[in-house]
């Protein structure tokens, strides 16, 4: 389950996390037991908005359309980054689907890219919800028999290495999860993954600066909490002096001390003008 708790405020609100998730449970599909090496050329979903797979599963239009996947996120090497690619290319012009490349000189770079990867599909999923909703009577609504969610299909060269890495990446960041409990996550759906020790680290390191984000974030919404915390109930406040200042004469010598008020006792009584006689 996603918890607002886990992300950074300053990129995702909590309605916006609802949008994106749906609010949804995700349960992993093991795929372990049966696995065939040829689904490895195929995609498959992590969660039910987000699919992992090679680049050549995009040639296969039927199957993007049928998935209803809405956004193309392509990891590739740098030094590919000018080479468009004509399948991705072809299935966007074909669907309409949006395309992002994502291009990573190596495993020492990839957590500079993670922010921005993720801001980008969630900016797309966000987009794809708010241009379906509906004005009615004042309140937006999406109608629910023609809503179509945004899905993302995260693909490289084999789909095991680099977009393996961002799809970790993005579901330790949504859903507040450990490195160890994502990857076992996705190899129970996409058996042939391959997480070497350097990709491992740096996701260790992901997730240590996501759990300092989380910290601050943390508290960030304590010290909210406590700056505008409840007003100070000032009517009774008052009534308090106002009974105490009602109260009866032999009290008040019973207590002496109360109100300071002992300063003033056994004082003459001050005339501001006295006529000289």
């Amino acid at each position: 389950m996603p918890s607002y708790a886990d992300v950074d405020p300053s990129q995702l609100t909590s309605r916006d996390l609802d949008i994106i998730t749906q609010n949804a449970k995700q349960v992993a599909t093991d795929r372990a037991a049966d696995w065939s090496y040829e689904q490895r050329r195929e995609a498959q979903p992590l969660l039910d908005f987000l699919y992992l797979g090679p680049n050549s599963v995009v040639r296969d239009q039927a199957f993007l359309q049928r998935e209803g996947i809405t956004m193309l996120l392509v990891a590739r090497d740098a030094r590919m980054a000018n080479t468009p690619l004509i399948s991705v290319e072809k299935a966007s012009h074909a669907l309409g689907l949006q395309v992002h490349y994502v291009d990573i000189e190596g495993p020492h770079h990839m957590v500079s890219a993670f922010p921005g990867i993720i801001c980008a599909i969630n900016d797309h999923l966000l987009a794809v919800y708010h241009s379906q909703r509906q004005n009615e009577d004042g309140c937006i609504i999406a109608d629910s028999s023609t809503f179509r969610r945004g899905k993302v299909l995260i693909t490289c060269e084999t789909g095991n290495d680099r977009s393996a890495a961002i799809a970790a990446a993005y579901i330790m960041a949504i859903f507040g999860k450990g490195m160890v409990t994502t990857l076992q996550f996705i190899c129970i759906q996409r058996f042939c993954c391959c997480f070497d020790e350097d990709v491992k680290r740096k996701l260790q390191s992901w997730e240590d600066i996501l759990r300092a984000r989380s910290q601050v974030a943390s508290s960030s919404r304590e010290t909210a909490t406590l700056a505008f915390g409840p007003p100070l109930n000032t009517s009774h406040a008052k009534r308090q002096i106002d009974e105490f200042m009602d109260m009866d004469r032999s009290d008040y010598t019973a207590n002496t001390d109360e109100a300071d008020r002992d300063r003033f006792e056994g004082r003459i009584a001050f005339i501001p003008f006295v006529d000289q006689m």
